[in-house]
């Protein structure tokens, strides 16, 4: 009986882990599917890279997404790309920058902004543009 408790125990854990990883899924083809109207192509395809290649960066980002509602931090940064960074291959070397850095550096200065909200704007501008200029020298 205490064997097939264990068992028991195992296929549950496995049983969540695969249920987490569903999840993280699901965030991130929501996070796709409901911004991508109103991304220009090549933002979308270089966000999209990001997300695909590693997972746990993958897992990084939409943790972080899903933690402060979905769709107003992505517009956020969807406003920043277009806006700051104008060519699709100035994106695309802004995305490598940020996979480089596992995103980390990124969003830690982004989450701060966002946690503030005081004058957020103003505040997420000037740390994204911190990082850009730190990492591309743009």
């Amino acid at each position: 009986e205490k064997k097939r408790e264990k068992e028991c125990i195992i296929w549950r854990r496995i049983k969540r882990e695969r249920e987490r990883e569903r999840k993280k899924r699901r965030v991130v083809a929501a996070l796709g599917f409901k911004v991508h109207k109103n991304l220009k192509e090549a933002a979308f395809r270089g966000w999209r890279a990001v997300m695909q290649r590693k997972m746990r960066n993958r897992s990084v980002v939409a943790r972080f997404f899903f933690d402060h509602s979905l769709l107003f931090t992505f517009k956020t940064w969807k406003k920043y790309t277009e806006v700051r960074v104008s060519t699709a291959i100035k994106l695309k070397r802004a995305v490598q920058s940020w996979t480089n850095s596992s995103l980390t550096s990124a969003v830690n200065t982004w989450r701060g902004a966002v946690d503030e909200k005081v004058e957020f704007r103003q505040k997420a501008g000037k740390a994204m543009t911190a990082v850009v200029h730190k990492h591309l020298r743009v």
